[in-house]
């Protein structure tokens, strides 16, 4: 079955929208259905939750894929591999070339050690939510049944 999904990409490499470029692509050609990707503009951020020399490009995709959430976050993960990720953080953070993550698959809440759906700190990222708004600003959080300009102006309070 044919879901829409939302994602979050970054990179803070010295040719970011390079990166961004490469993995968008290989989104379209291995995990969206045909002629369904749409990109955000892109930000440019401070990283958060470390400190680095090296700005974050960021943007938000909106795509139908016929894959599982489950299948949809192995794709992803040999993408970010692909272009060069070595690991994924472990609650710590640095600088990366790439990074998607899986923000929403349609109306789903998922739990599992793997992946958790909505991504569990979205809602508290500024740099998240504008690309997210840029796309489709009246997406609801299937959680708090809010949309994204409302998580926004919560954060910015």
């Amino acid at each position: 079955m044919a879901e829409i999904v939302y994602l979050a990409l970054g990179s803070n490499a010295p040719n970011a929208n390079e990166y961004l470029n490469k993995a968008c692509a290989l989104i379209i050609e291995k995990c969206a259905r045909e002629n369904t990707f749409k990109e955000s503009s892109r930000l440019k951020n401070p990283p958060v939750g470390f400190e680095s020399n090296h700005d974050f490009f960021n943007s938000a995709c909106e795509l139908i894929t016929e894959l599982s959430p489950f299948e949809l976050l192995q794709k992803l993960e040999a993408i970010e591999i692909e272009l060069g990720r070595e690991t994924k953080s472990n609650g710590s953070y640095s600088d990366r070339v790439i990074d998607i993550d899986i923000i929403l698959y349609g109306k789903e809440q998922i739990h599992d050690e793997k992946l958790i759906i909505p991504h569990p700190r979205f809602r508290e990222r500024d740099f998240v939510l504008r690309p997210l708004l840029g796309l489709k600003p009246k997406l609801l959080d299937p959680k708090t049944q809010l949309n994204i300009n409302q998580l926004l102006k919560l954060i910015k309070e």
